[in-house]
């Protein structure tokens, strides 16, 4: 529980010194899963 605490206290910590490199990251997560769905809708039905 404590290392979760900790990890925690340390992303957001990271967010705040690193804000465009959060929002990058976070971009490309959603590129990266809507480009999953528009695939699986595609290639499912």
């Amino acid at each position: 529980m404590e290392t979760i605490k900790s990890f925690w206290k340390w992303e957001m910590n990271f967010i705040r010194t690193h804000p465009f490199y959060t929002a990058y990251i976070s971009f490309v997560k959603g590129v990266i899963i809507g480009g999953l769905i528009i695939y699986w809708y595609f290639v499912g039905f």
